[in-house]
C-alpha cells in the first residue's frame, strides 16, 4: 500500500516448527514479520563529561543508531553508562504461502 512504507526489512527463513505455534485452546499465532532489538551498554569513557550531548561519542565501537547516556539500574550506584539500541526488520520467507484450512462442526447431544 502507498501508505505503508516496508524499508529497512530483511527476508529471513524459520523452521517448520517456528512458522506457526498454538497459542492456546482455540488460538493459533502465524508470524509474517517481527521486530528484533539488540541493546549494548558500556562504560562511558573515562573523562567524558557526563550529561554533555557528545559524552559517549568517544567509544570507538559502531553503533547503528547513537550511542547515548544513560543512568545504570543498580540501586547501590546510579553510574553513567553509554548505550546503543540497534533494531533489525524481517519478513519470513513462505508465509505468503501458507494456506489455512477452517473446520467448522458441531455436536449434537441428546
Amino acid at each position: 500500500s502507498k501508505d505503508w512504507m516496508y524499508t529497512n526489512y530483511t527476508c529471513v527463513e524459520m523452521g517448520e516448527r517456528n512458522r506457526h505455534w498454538k497459542e492456546g485452546e482455540n488460538v493459533m499465532y502465524i508470524p509474517l514479520s517481527y521486530t528484533e532489538t539488540r541493546e549494548r551498554r558500556r562504560p562511558m569513557p573515562a573523562g567524558a563529561a557526563s550529561g554533555t550531548p557528545d559524552a559517549c561519542g568517544e567509544l570507538h565501537e559502531v553503533c547503528g543508531t547513537r550511542w547515548r547516556e544513560v543512568k545504570s539500574s543498580s540501586a547501590v550506584d546510579a553510574e553513567s553508562m553509554c548505550e546503543c539500541t540497534e533494531m533489525d526488520r524481517h519478513f519470513i520467507v513462505g508465509s505468503e504461502a501458507s494456506t489455512i484450512h477452517l473446520e467448522h462442526y458441531y455436536e449434537l447431544i441428546r
